[in-house]
């Protein structure tokens, strides 16, 4: 059976290689000291700390929690098949539930992150996962190893790593600045019914 990256249009002179042999996953453990770290839909991996809205509570023996180091991706198993997954720019552990990859020298992190974030390879994710009710899929390490990854040269990949990064912050930028503006917004319309413009 065709997969959906099977479908993809190919790039001259680009490859295409399983997750697994391109970024095996890794279960480094043993450092407990280490920041605790979480991967979020909209910004991948980050320190649990940086947000309040981690509600799971840590375990008891974080000396069983996988290390992460800067440039290893880190996949939220039953939030895959969302986005929740990202590379780390962060040295930290995470929930022993979680899959930790570490890409070879060949391999681009960040390029990575972008690429299994895109349409086609969430709907490939998807389609892999086992539906667990009510909203989650489950991924197996089995399945998730098999994906194949669209490569080219680690130059053209730091490259397009770069400008995605670049065209996020603009992204980025503009939702702070419309936020802004429906603050202003909604000062401006209560001052006005309430304030000293009332009459």
């Amino acid at each position: 059976m065709l997969s959906i990256i099977d479908l993809l249009p190919s790039h001259t002179g680009w490859t295409k290689l399983p997750l697994g042999r391109i970024a095996p996953r890794v279960k480094e453990i043993g450092q407990p000291e280490l920041e605790p770290l979480s991967v979020f839909l909209d910004q991948g991996v980050v320190p649990r700390s940086s947000r309040s809205d981690n509600h799971n509570e840590l375990g008891e023996d974080l000396a069983k929690y996988l290390v992460v180091r800067p440039g290893d991706i880190v996949f939220n198993k039953l939030r895959t098949w969302q986005g929740g997954l990202g590379v780390s720019k962060h040295l930290g552990i995470v929930s022993p539930a979680y899959y930790v990859c570490r890409p070879k020298s060949e391999v681009d992190g960040t390029y990575l992150h972008y690429l299994l974030r895109s349409a086609p390879y969430l709907q490939e994710l998807t389609r892999i996962s086992k539906w667990m009710p009510p909203s989650q899929f489950d991924i197996s390490w089995d399945q998730l190893r098999l994906v194949d990854i669209l490569l080219p040269d680690l130059s053209t990949q730091v490259n397009i790593a770069k400008e995605l990064e670049r065209q996020t912050e603009v992204i980025e930028n503009q939702k702070q600045l419309l936020s802004l503006l429906i603050e202003k917004r909604t000062s401006v319309i209560t001052e006005f019914l309430f304030g000293g413009n009332s009459k």
